[in-house]
């Protein structure tokens, strides 16, 4: 599941904080990701895309439950076949049973995979009002192909749409890497205003990974931060070898807002 960035993705990403928790603020004064489980996400949709199963024939599913269990146990005999996919059968088209395997399958993958959710863009005003503490807070710009050398995972744009994606059953138990990608980064049309990129970890759930200092290359401050934060993200941002400094300001103009770089 770890693959380099791809050639279509951005050189920088953007993540927004507020200073007031140590969490938050460990991004910039330890150099931390955290990859949080899907479970903790703020959106009850989010990677909760089912295998439908019911999109195929009864013989179709009869056939993919005796290839499953072929496939894990090669020394079976064709009646012992037959019979395990019949009774896998029963209980896939038992929708309360359908409903525990679907739990199952999404605990497996909360408890599995480890994602970090990062912005496209810098000066996106809603996601400074949602998650940099109404624009009280400050985002780092970190360098993609740096920080994919320190921490090897799999980065994609989040995929927006109003209908969930067809995920067909596959002959094996475990989603393929590209199916799982789509469970965890096709989003609704309503989030699109975010414009995220994901890294995914396997094995990373609510796991903490850390990077050079030199992977952050932007920290920007929001227009309403107070004195004692600006202070105290300037400091932190003091020891990093290759950052450049901003503020936003609010545009005179425009429902926009202006990046501007400090000068000292």
């Amino acid at each position: 599941m770890q693959k380099s960035p791809s050639a279509k993705l951005p050189h920088r990403i953007y993540k927004y904080r507020d200073w007031d928790r140590s969490f938050n603020r460990n991004l910039l004064t330890q150099c931390e990701l955290y990859f949080s489980s899907p479970a903790d996400f703020n959106d009850p949709f989010d990677s909760r895309l089912r295998v439908r199963y019911d999109k195929l024939s009864d013989g179709e599913l009869e056939q993919l439950l005796y290839q499953r269990f072929q496939g894990g146990n090669p020394t079976a005999g064709h009646e012992e076949g037959v019979a395990a996919a019949n009774r896998a059968f029963q209980k896939i088209r038992d929708k309360e049973a359908l409903e525990i395997i679907h739990r199952g399958e999404y605990e497996a993958n909360c408890g599995f995979l480890g994602v970090f959710s990062a912005s496209l863009e810098r000066d996106n005003i809603l996601m400074w009002s949602h998650y940099a503490q109404s624009h009280s807070g400050f985002v780092v710009g970190m360098d993609t192909s740096l920080l994919f050398e320190d921490v090897p995972c799999t980065i994609a744009e989040v995929s927006y749409q109003d209908e969930y994606p067809i995920l067909l059953p596959e002959p094996q138990p475990q989603l393929a890497v590209m199916d799982l990608m789509r469970v965890f980064n096709t989003k609704s049309s309503l989030w699109a205003y975010e414009r995220e990129i994901r890294l995914c970890k396997a094995a990373g759930a609510n796991k903490t990974l850390s990077f050079r200092p030199e992977v952050i290359k932007e920290v920007i401050l929001g227009c309403k931060i107070s004195p004692q934060h600006r202070s105290e993200v300037l400091a932190a941002a003091a020891g990093l070898p290759s950052v450049q400094l901003y503020e936003t300001r609010v545009n005179d103009e425009a429902f926009a807002l202006d990046i501007v770089p400090l000068l000292f």
